[in-house]
């Protein structure tokens, strides 16, 4: 996987989308908490892909 193409392989789009869309559907429900929980995991997510990857 190349550092351009970080939603390929392995099932990660899915799960990228999957945190993008929590994170929408808790701001839509104006739930601040749900929000920053998805946020954190959705970081925390692609710093480890990140650190894997560089």
């Amino acid at each position: 996987m190349s550092l351009g193409q970080p939603c390929e392989g392995s099932g990660r789009s899915r799960r990228l989308l999957r945190e993008h869309r929590a994170i929408l559907a808790a701001l839509r429900d104006r739930d601040a908490e749900a929000a920053r929980s998805w946020a954190t995991v959705h970081v925390a997510s692609v710093e480890q892909w990140l650190r894997s990857t560089l």
